[in-house]
């Protein structure tokens, strides 16, 4: 199994789905309901994390097998759930 494959892919799909906070930003921001900030945070954090798994293995160059694939779109899945619950645990304590 190609760990270091996955984790490459992994951290450049969580960093593309960063993107997936800003137009959340934007209709917090036009309707001015003071969210603004829960939002960028969570864009931050998550492309944070994608970059921090990318950047050690930004040069491999290894192809997938299946197996590797299956365990990419469960990693993947799982760390989606996790990254689209910050903005409302945002308010937790």
């Amino acid at each position: 199994m190609r760990l270091r494959a996955v984790q490459w892919v992994i951290g450049v799909m969580l960093a593309l789905f960063s993107l997936s906070f800003l137009p959340s930003t934007l209709v917090s921001w036009y309707y001015a309901d003071g969210q603004i900030a829960v939002f960028l945070l969570s864009a931050v954090a998550v492309f944070s994390v994608g970059g921090l798994l990318w950047f050690p293995v930004r040069k491999v160059t290894h192809d997938l097998t299946v197996a590797d694939g299956f365990l990419t779109v469960v990693l993947f899945w799982f760390l989606l759930g996790v990254a689209g619950s910050l903005p409302s645990c945002s308010g937790c304590t």
